[in-house]
């Protein structure tokens, strides 16, 4: 009895964990609704992205750009208090920094508090 209540409660562990990653709710760079499951998860990337930019995550997602599937995260950097804001792009299967953007929030979709 004890050994099947562990196998059961590993299954559903399982299947909660895999849950947790995106799938279908992606999109790609015409807003057409795409299936793409990443390897690492949106917070094991933003894990990521935090530790090579230190700063406040104004947002992040899984995108596809330029036919290549990225998590993208705007970073207000720590100690800005400016506009600048970096967008790093993480690889969604191995966690490893694709590039650093620089942009400039000016718009009202950076000024929430998305973190």
């Amino acid at each position: 009895m004890k050994n099947t209540l562990i196998a059961a409660f590993g299954a559903l562990f399982l299947l909660a964990s895999t849950a947790m990653l995106p799938t279908a709710a992606c999109a790609d760079e015409h807003g057409q609704k795409a299936k793409y499951t990443p390897k690492i998860s949106l917070a094991q990337a933003r894990k990521a992205a935090l530790k090579r930019m230190p700063g406040k995550v104004l947002d992040g997602e899984l995108e596809k750009e330029d036919g290549v599937w990225i998590y993208s995260f705007d970073i207000r950097p720590r100690g800005e208090k400016g506009n600048l804001i970096k967008e790093v792009h993480v690889d969604p299967n191995t966690g490893k920094i694709l590039g650093i953007e620089t942009e400039h929030s000016g718009d009202a979709e950076h000024d929430g508090d998305g973190d």
